[in-house]
């Protein structure tokens, strides 16, 4: 009887045993797994803050090659309308020359046939030379207005250019198609002029 005693004591001994050591050995499992799913958490949270900062970088990228894209596409529309506009001036300046040619300081009575009906073909080309040139200064204006041109350099080029042919008086060759002011075909010419030098204007607009 003891000796069974004896045997199921050291039975129960060695089971108690291996609960002990199946104890410790679940509970290095459960660590090591713990320090994994750790591991794992903190390789995903840096993931998401490599991948977020991948994303600003792109964001900041992309809206730099758009500014650059944009201020690209200014540079090129405000040459094209200083190119549009000096090329008309020269036009201009061409066809006064050649007025001035035929009169050679001369009075009108005292041209020839021939030059003053050669004067009357130059006049009809310089009007229309001055129309193109305001259809030119027209057109950028608009530009200006709808805000795609660089508001300081375009007064800067033009604030001469609108305020003569707007402040012309009668007589000089932008003024029947400038006036009246109201019934005028260019209309932004006007307005940039208004918004630049008409202190009644800006007063309203202030109101």
């Amino acid at each position: 009887m003891s000796e069974t005693t004896d045997l199921i004591g050291a039975v129960g001994a060695g089971l108690g045993a291996i609960a002990v050591v199946w104890s410790w050995i679940n509970a290095g499992s459960v660590k090591a797994a713990d320090a994994k799913a750790t591991a794992a958490q903190t390789a995903a949270d840096a993931a998401k803050v490599k991948a977020g900062e991948a994303i600003a970088e792109a964001t900041r990228a992309i809206a730099k090659a758009e500014a650059a894209q944009t201020k690209a596409q200014v540079g090129t529309l405000e040459l094209q309308l200083r190119t549009s506009l000096s090329s008309r001036r020269d036009k201009i300046d061409g066809v006064t020359r050649e007025l001035e040619g035929i009169r050679a300081g001369r009075d009108h009575d005292k041209l020839t046939p021939d030059e003053v009906a050669h004067m009357k073909d130059v006049k009809v080309r310089f009007l229309a030379a001055n129309e193109d040139f305001l259809n030119a200064l027209e057109q950028a204006c608009r530009h200006f207005r709808d805000g795609k041109v660089d508001i300081d350099a375009f007064r800067l080029m033009y604030d001469d250019e609108v305020r003569y042919v707007c402040e012309q008086k009668e007589g000089g060759a932008f003024y029947p198609v400038m006036h009246p002011k109201e019934t005028s075909k260019f209309r932004a010419v006007w307005a940039v002029y208004g918004q630049w030098f008409d202190l009644e204007a800006q007063k309203k607009s202030a109101d």
